[in-house]
């Protein structure tokens, strides 16, 4: 069993301002419901999910947001920051999944599968999902993303990130910077060295030379996890996200 850390302190000011008059992201609506709520019902729903830890404005979401066992952690500021805290109410040693509240095409089923994928590639102490080009587009042929080559394929980051309670002092810093890295390859490739940007921009980077540098800069037993879970590839952050999401939002509602 795991706990959820869902991040939902974001205030709009940035690509979506426009979408809506919401001052927090996590509840602008899409298809009826808080962006937010999405995310909420996916975690709190997963069978491998025992608790939910919202990072966010109590005062402004907990009327707005429903769901089983949720704890509110107050916004401290920077990712790291905010999962230092929601953490400290678990164990060390409990497994946990940080999930951001810009993913509302997640489900149960989306959670649990990619928990099922971490416990398939072995033990660790970090995971982090990485997405084929086309496993993506063949669910959402539409979505725009930023790719990078290796060997075995073309991909993407996730959105989603596992990680043991009581690592993220040791890891969290690099680990900010890998997420705030995961939508440039340039950036990327930087945290993990000059020689793997050569090898990467020639499509000759594999990924077990990307497992392997990742945990020499962790410094922590760390796996990179090919997910089949295409939907934590879709966060929206731009408009276009916002229609694509939308509009299948609504047709999950009227199938």
């Amino acid at each position: 069993m795991a706990s959820a850390v869902v991040l939902a302190g974001r205030e709009n000011t940035g690509k979506l301002k426009d979408i809506s008059g919401e001052r927090w992201e996590a509840l602008i609506p899409i298809a009826g419901a808080p962006m937010l709520q999405y995310v909420i019902d996916a975690v709190s729903e997963a069978r491998q999910i025992e608790r939910v830890i919202i990072v966010g404005p109590e005062d402004a979401l907990r009327d707005r947001i429903k769901g089983r066992a949720i704890t509110y952690v107050p916004p401290q500021g920077g990712i790291v920051a905010n999962v230092r805290a929601a953490v400290q109410l678990l164990s060390p040693d409990e497994q946990v999944i940080i999930v951001t509240s810009d993913v509302p095409l997640i489900t149960a089923q989306t959670v649990d599968g990619f928990l099922d994928e971490c416990r398939a590639v072995g033990p660790a102490d970090v995971y982090y999902p990485i997405l084929e080009r086309r496993v993506l587009e063949a669910r959402y042929p539409t979505t725009v993303r930023t790719y990078a080559k290796l060997r075995e394929g073309t991909y993407t980051g996730g959105n989603f990130f596992v990680i043991k309670a009581g690592m993220i002092d040791a890891v969290g810093e690099i680990a900010e910077k890998f997420v705030a890295a995961r939508k440039s390859p340039l950036q990327m490739a930087g945290l993990l060295g000059w020689s793997f940007i050569i090898k990467l921009l020639l499509g000759r980077a594999a990924l077990p030379e990307l497992v392997e540098r990742a945990v020499r800069i962790l410094g922590a037993p760390a796996q990179v996890v090919e997910t089949q879970q295409a939907e934590i590839g879709i966060d929206v952050d731009k408009p276009s996200d916002f229609e694509l999401v939308e509009a299948e939002l609504a047709k999950r509602r009227l199938g």
